[in-house]
């Protein structure tokens, strides 16, 4: 039950957060304010509106995990190394979290919640809410996308599971350019608040001398153990 809480509560309770949060800045047929209220306005049906509030959420959890392990990677192994851990591919994960107890369970996700929660409201809600006044001044209405379909019932719910699973795959190709792009920021702005030491890594040009056995070649481009850390 608890698995299931994680896997399907969770993202739809994030979902309706951030349907709520930008409901003001996206409108469907009937004047229908957010996501969820567009989606079953435009004849999806509750179905079709649980389901987008469900897309949002696991649209939101899949970004911002991708980011923070790409951040981590692009980090000073100080800053998250030890509080982050790193993604590894697990074939028998469904076997391993089955495997675990309930109360784990619980305590991963209220903190994964309070996590997700507080980037909620500081990457989403807190911008939508000072980007109002000024769309509101400069006469910007929402956002309102033109909808039209056959059979909606059918098509709204498919069309959902594949933009997801189409994120899936965007995500997974697009993680290094994340990670490149936050480089280059960090590169950028620490230098300017001094923040070199702290935050940037620093490398020997060289790795280590290579040895019999060392699986590195196939290890990913940006482990921390294809590079030597250079002392202060």
């Amino acid at each position: 039950a608890v698995l299931a809480l994680k896997m399907a509560a969770l993202p739809a309770l994030l979902g309706t957060g951030l349907d709520k949060a930008i409901a003001g800045h996206v409108a469907g047929p009937d004047g229908a304010k957010g996501c969820a209220a567009a989606a079953s306005a435009a004849g999806g049906g509750a179905a079709g509106a649980c389901l987008a509030r469900w897309v949002l959420g696991i649209t939101f959890m899949l970004a911002v995990t991708v980011a923070v392990l790409q951040l981590r990677e692009r980090l000073h192994p100080a800053a998250l190394a030890g509080r982050v851990r790193p993604h590894e591919p697990r074939p028998d994960l469904l076997a391993t979290l089955l495997a675990e107890s309930a109360t784990l369970h619980a305590k991963r996700l209220a903190t994964s919640f309070a996590i997700y929660g507080a980037l909620l409201v500081a990457l989403v809600y807190a911008p939508a809410a000072a980007a109002s006044p000024v769309l509101a001044y400069l006469d910007v209405g929402p956002f309102r996308p033109r909808l039209a379909y056959a059979a909606p019932a059918a098509q709204i719910p498919l069309e959902l599971l594949c933009f997801h699973l189409a994120l899936l795959t965007l995500l997974e190709r697009l993680k290094r350019r994340v990670g490149d792009a936050q480089a280059a920021f960090l590169a950028a702005a620490c230098p300017v608040f001094g923040l070199e030491a702290y935050l940037l890594p620093r490398f020997a040009e060289d790795p280590y001398p290579e040895v019999e056995g060392d699986d590195r070649d196939r290890a990913p481009d940006d482990r921390w153990v294809r590079a030597r850390r250079v002392s202060p």
